[in-house]
């Protein structure tokens, strides 16, 4: 799942990563230190596959070899990424 390669990546580059829940309901809070409401209460962590914006959590979001997957910090709810 893109949260398994998320953790995976945290822990091969000692990347700070806190997540509640875990499986499907993982919920990421914050990478490297940038939280979630840091910057306002639309602020946050959202992920992509190849360029498209999954409506799963990203515990529940299974991968195939080749997939591209970006984490971005969005401070208004992903409006100011596209």
């Amino acid at each position: 799942s893109v949260f398994d390669l998320l953790t995976a990546a945290a822990r091969a580059y000692n990347i700070q990563m806190e997540h509640e829940g875990g499986g499907d309901m993982a919920y990421i809070n914050g990478i490297n230190y940038l939280y979630e409401y840091d910057y306002g209460e639309l602020s946050g962590w959202i992920y992509s596959v190849n360029g498209e914006t999954p409506s799963v959590g990203c515990g529940s979001y299974a991968l195939h070899d080749g997939d591209e997957v970006l984490w971005q910090y969005t401070t208004e709810l992903g409006e100011d990424l596209k």
